[in-house]
């Protein structure tokens, strides 16, 4: 019966901050002890900025990037039906791009031609993409992989070349590298099957020596 009384107070007691009671017995006795504390001061709630609707469930974690071109913010995303999203920052889907397979990993911002322009680089199972702002393809990519991808792309300087490179593992149990415009890397000698890579390759250093873990 008490519980049900508590039931039917939650609506005040959800404006406490702090609310404790005791109750106990003994000495032939029964002793109550009630503390409850109520800020004045309210707090500050979570406003909406602005929502849009997508044409199915977003699948990805969205990319927050910004524009260096023109300075402003964009959410970069897809959905389950493998529809790419570019969305500004009032809300505004910029545009929207189908590809045929869901993304793998995560999305990286680049700078392709070190020019000061942005590309969104990512792979599906089967390809290498690489797109400009406008939502248009990238030089020649998509680029088809060697084998099914079983894990997302890294993006790294790994070779201290002062260019980034793009690592993948396939279902073949190979590892391949390229460089950031889609060629294969150059000087890339590792030719050993491995395992299955499910995670993304991580570049280490220890004791001024470079891995790939």
């Amino acid at each position: 019966d008490f519980n049900a009384l508590l039931g039917n107070g939650e609506t005040i007691l959800n404006k406490l901050t702090t609310f404790s009671l005791q109750y106990s017995n003994g000495n032939g006795a029964f002793n109550t002890t009630v503390q409850a504390l109520h800020e004045m001061e309210k707090v500050k709630g979570v406003d909406l900025v602005w929502s849009v609707q997508l044409d199915t469930v977003s699948r990805k974690k969205p990319l927050l990037l910004m524009n260096p071109e023109n300075k402003r913010h964009y959410v970069f995303t897809q959905d389950e039906s493998n529809t790419l999203y570019l969305i500004d920052e009032a809300g505004n889907i910029e545009w929207k791009k189908r590809i045929a397979e869901p993304v793998t990993g995560d999305f990286h911002l680049v700078d392709a031609n070190k020019n000061g322009d942005a590309e969104l680089l990512f792979n599906t199972a089967s390809q290498l993409y690489l797109l400009d702002m406008n939502g248009n393809n990238y030089g020649n990519f998509p680029i088809r992989l060697p084998s099914q991808a079983t894990n997302g792309i890294t993006v790294a300087d790994f070779d201290h070349s002062g260019t980034e490179k793009i690592l993948v593992a396939c279902q073949n149990k190979m590892i391949y590298a390229y460089e950031i415009n889609g060629k294969p890397m150059s000087g890339w000698s590792f030719s050993q099957p491995v395992t299955d890579v499910t995670l993304p390759v991580l570049p280490v250093s220890s004791k001024e020596k470079d891995y790939l873990l």
